[in-house]
């Protein structure tokens, strides 16, 4: 059923896509795309798709046969479009063939001993060559769930010459041949935010802001009472730790009754905290309660603007005591470095978010409460809002129906925002009509 070598595959599919159907997968080296092949499996048990590249032509031959439902290309991926002398090997270390200028001394060490052993020849021929880059734009890719890399010594050209601001990769692997080798690459991928998640053979990578990364962190900043969290399975497959803050302390008590009852169940670590998010700290706010049960400001309503008469009315006010955001987090030595936030205040967006100091660069996803008008008396608008985080270099994620035109038509709503526009997220963006 699996075809890999070092039952890369495998792993792959019991550990991290579980059954994920419809995939896209990139493969590079992939030989005749069958022997000891990374993504076969995943073509044939979960009706996934991708692009296979092979740039010795005999061999290609064989790979448009064996996967004629992929894009078969007939290059060697480098970090130039051009032409490069490569290393051709025939019989048993025909899987030893690579680019001459990246080829290690250790490799060809090995190729000179198992030619002497095996038998087979080795001649240098040239081939063209193609940047990932240039491979995913003309084939207008711009998601990948797995790219595969076996080719013998030029990985790390193969993946400095991916764009990573123009494609979102969740998991890459490539060949583990000398550690020293793979050290450099290793650092150069963490700083595109990918992670370890298998180190032997191959080295197998992850993006931590991958759908399929599970150790997702949320901040949920005027939760109420979370009562349907049991029924939010997305939420609760997605994310292992969470901070659910309320400013209201009436409803406290069932708050952390339902965080409770999905720790117990699911084995989660969701805390409730009682604490009211402005950017100042210490400072006592009047706190108005309004009548459905579930929405409260730091603002009283305005007459003049308020869409809700029939169903919100103000029935009390209360007094609570302010904390930053980036104080609480310190306060609670919530070391975790990147996060999704929900942000429903109630007109105090702006407020909370710009309490979160330089730890808004933690942030990966965010999902706002938005308005295009003052329905509070001082609170901020979609406009303000959006201003500040293109300020602080986050974007609109490519999403229907997330867009400022979209509040402007219904009133109040949810935007999307990410560091990335083509970002996985769970957050809906159901826009609320007035």
């Amino acid at each position: 059923m699996f075809h890999s070598q070092y039952n890369q595959d495998k792993f792959l599919e019991n550990n991290i896509f579980k059954g994920y159907k419809n995939g896209i997968f990139v493969d590079v080296g992939a030989h005749n795309g069958k022997s000891i092949n990374n993504t076969l499996y995943f073509e044939e048990k979960n009706n996934w798709t991708g692009i296979n590249i092979e740039p010795i032509e005999k061999i290609y031959n064989k790979l448009k046969i064996n996967r004629p439902n992929c894009i078969n290309l007939n290059y060697a991926v480098s970090n130039n479009d051009g032409e490069t002398e490569f290393v051709l090997n025939t019989g048993y270390s025909e899987m030893l063939s690579g680019i001459k200028n990246t080829y290690d001394k250790r490799h060809f060490n090995r190729l000179q001993k198992e030619l002497e052993e095996f038998g087979g020849n080795s001649k240098i021929i040239n081939v063209k060559t193609k940047k990932l880059e240039t491979i995913f734009k003309e084939n207008n890719y711009s998601h990948v769930n797995y790219l595969s890399i076996d080719v013998e010594g030029a990985e790390f050209e193969v993946i400095k010459s991916i764009n990573f601001e123009k494609v979102f990769i969740d998991v890459i692997s490539f060949e583990n041949n000398y550690k020293d080798t793979s050290i450099p690459i290793i650092s150069y991928l963490k700083n595109k935010n990918f992670e370890i998640i298998k180190n032997t053979h191959d080295i197998i990578m992850i993006n931590k802001k991958s759908q399929f990364y599970k150790k997702k962190n949320l901040i949920f900043i005027g939760c109420n009472r979370m009562i349907e969290l049991l029924n939010c399975k997305d939420i609760i497959d997605y994310y292992e730790t969470g901070i659910f803050i309320e400013a209201n302390p009436e409803v406290i008590p069932e708050l952390k009754k339902n965080l409770n009852n999905v720790n117990k169940k699911f084995n989660k670590k969701y805390i409730a905290i009682n604490k009211l998010i402005i950017n100042e700290d210490n400072k006592d706010i009047d706190f108005n309660i309004f009548s459905d049960n579930g929405c409260s400001s730091i603002y009283k309503k305005n007459k003049d603007k308020w869409p809700w008469s029939k169903r919100l009315k103000q029935i009390n006010t209360i007094k609570c005591n302010s904390i930053k955001m980036s104080s609480l987090l310190k306060e609670m030595n919530w070391n975790n470095k990147n996060y999704d936030v929900i942000i429903d205040t109630q007109g105090a967006e702006l407020e909370v978010l710009k309490s979160f100091d330089d730890l808004i660069d933690n942030i990966n996803c965010l999902q706002v409460e938005s308005s295009k008008d003052r329905y509070y008396l001082g609170q901020s608008t979609v406009y303000e809002v959006d201003n500040y985080l293109k300020d602080k270099n986050f974007v609109l994620i490519n999403k229907s129906k997330n867009t400022i035109n979209d509040i402007k038509k219904v009133g109040q709503g949810d935007l999307i925002y990410a560091k990335e526009s083509n970002i996985y997220t769970i957050f809906k963006n159901y826009q609320e009509s007035k």
